[in-house]
């Protein structure tokens, strides 16, 4: 930042054409550029320098400093090109981690939704075994039911077969024991 507010003081001067004191700045600006490493400072400064010089008709020190200008201007390009590439590998990370993220939190989401599935269907097989279990017992219990009446009627159906020859011995035996007593 020092050395950008001297590059900027020079200028003035240049632009008063005291190219004695823009030279004084410029110098103390690169001076403090190159301690903080502010290669863009450095390029714009010796930019400037060379044009000074090429307005003063000093074509080897404009020269010298175009070659500079050069230089740092290609180590800055250089520099926010590695640095864009650095942003760019950056960004494709995280844009990698959010895609992964939501590829997992949809597999989540999906197994979720397979368990709710399954435990659905779990509940369900369990209410229609137990419905099945139900329609088999009152099935079982008809059965009985018809069975007892069944072996009810047969009962029935025995006695009387065992009451009718008793009953027609008994009235034989009462029709003979009459006429019996008539003779």
């Amino acid at each position: 930042r020092i050395g950008n507010c001297y590059g900027n003081i020079a200028t003035v001067y240049r632009d008063k054409n005291d190219y004695n004191q823009a030279t004084t700045n410029y110098n103390q600006g690169i001076h403090y550029a190159t301690l903080a490493k502010d290669w863009g400072s450095l390029s714009w400064m010796y930019s400037e320098m060379s044009e000074m010089f090429a307005s003063k008709k000093e074509f080897e020190e404009a020269y010298k400093y175009a070659v500079l200008y050069k230089q740092f201007d290609d180590s800055t390009k250089r520099e926010a090109f590695n640095q864009g590439l650095i942003d760019a590998r950056i960004r494709f990370q995280v844009e990698t981690k959010e895609s992964e993220l939501q590829i997992l939190s949809l597999q989540l989401e999906n197994q979720r939704l397979i368990m709710y599935g399954i435990l659905g269907f779990l509940g369900l097989t369990i209410i229609i075994l137990l419905l099945l279990y139900r329609q088999f017992k009152i099935n079982e219990k008809r059965r009985t039911a018809e069975l007892n009446r069944k072996l009810s009627e047969i009962t029935q159906a025995n006695l009387r077969q065992q009451m009718n020859p008793h009953f027609i011995f008994n009235t034989l035996n009462s029709i003979q024991y009459r006429s019996e007593e008539r003779r």
